[in-house]
């Protein structure tokens, strides 16, 4: 990218020496606004990153955004590919042997990116130390136990529009399994297809002033979990309502159906990185019972499932207390990109 003043340093040559302080002064003026639009531009590009206290001022922001855009995330490892020494390099330590980053000074940043849009159409951040970790079970057994955390993210209408839900869904309370208007099946398999192909996930795990990129490219799941949803939460309802008169409570979840939670999923983004994206659900509103009605609410829940057979040879010796220091490993593997608190040759 060329110098923003080059055009007047090459007329320069040219002027008069009494015009000389007058080119100084244009100059400092253009080299002051290329220095604005860059930090406006990662403010806009990367909010998780620019709202976060301490990442608001990057002494060179056109350098950090070149940086992030080729920041390169932990190596996708195929769950079972395990041979010979664990792919991963040995955790950081301090002097007293605990993990590094430490829990207190790591930050999850996340964005959801809308492709051909600068900015970002939902982000949000959390620290670690702040947020209970929490084990959430994905099978029948505690080896099937995934570690995971919450993120509520800040967002607008432009989720929605990305996406083309509908904001109400036609139902016939008498025929529950009745074709909807549109067809459930339908929007789910546009939802997906939508999710795919128009938004991009990105996760940074921020520790001092260390950012790295966790999110390697891949695709959502198909409908298999989806259709699961429809049919605990929308299908099963109905029928008890048309057959009681009553909504059903399901006994486990507390959830009040028929509702449908409208969640795009991502598995082994990096070795046991899961990520589950929910953009807002359908439920029938208490005063009517002939449609569903779209609420937009984006939230964010990470899962390491570090228990599940075949990711235990990857990494150094047992889990630990709160496998923190796997993640260590994995983050170690990340290539970081170093927030610019001095002046960064370019």
């Amino acid at each position: 990218m060329a110098s923003a003043t080059l055009p007047i340093e090459l007329a320069a040559l040219f002027l008069a020496p009494a015009d000389a302080a007058a080119l100084e002064s244009c100059s400092r003026a253009l080299r002051a606004s290329a220095v604005g639009y860059w930090k406006a531009f990662y403010e806009l590009r990367y909010p998780a990153l620019a709202s976060l206290p301490g990442l608001g001022q990057p002494s060179n922001a056109r350098w950090l955004v070149r940086s992030l855009h080729h920041a390169t995330p932990p190596t996708p490892i195929p769950r079972h590919d395990i041979l010979g020494d664990p792919p991963y390099p040995p955790a950081p330590r301090d002097g007293e042997g605990r993990a590094l980053p430490l829990r207190g000074d790591t930050i999850l940043a996340v964005q959801l990116s809308r492709l051909g849009r600068q900015r970002p159409v939902a982000y949000g951040s959390v620290r670690l130390a702040d947020t209970q970790l929490h084990l959430r079970s994905t099978g029948p057994t505690p080896a099937n136990d995934a570690w995971t955390f919450d993120v509520d993210l800040t967002h607008g209408r432009a989720v929605h529009e990305s996406l083309g839900l509908p904001e109400t869904i036609a139902i016939k309370p008498d025929e529950p399994l009745a074709v909807s208007s549109p067809p459930f099946r339908g929007v789910i398999a546009s939802f997906l297809e939508s999710f795919d192909q128009n938004l991009k996930p990105e996760i940074y795990i921020v520790a001092g002033d260390r950012i790295s990129r966790m999110d390697s490219p891949c695709s959502c799941l198909d409908d298999y979990e989806m259709e699961i949803s429809y049919h605990d939460f929308v299908q099963l309802p109905l029928e008890h309502w048309a057959q009681r008169g009553e909504v059903q409570t399901d006994s486990v979840t507390r959830i009040r159906g028929p509702w449908l939670p409208m969640t795009s999923t991502f598995q082994e983004m990096n070795a046991a990185l899961e990520t589950r994206w929910t953009v807002g659900y359908y439920e029938v509103p208490p005063e009517s019972v002939d449609h569903f009605l779209f609420s937009e609410q984006v939230q964010l829940q990470v899962c390491f499932r570090w228990e599940d057979a075949g990711w235990n040879g990857h990494f150094e010796g047992g889990p630990g207390d709160d496998q923190w220091n796997w993640f260590s490993q994995l983050l170690a593997s990340a290539s970081p990109v170093l927030f610019p608190r001095q002046s960064v040759t370019t």
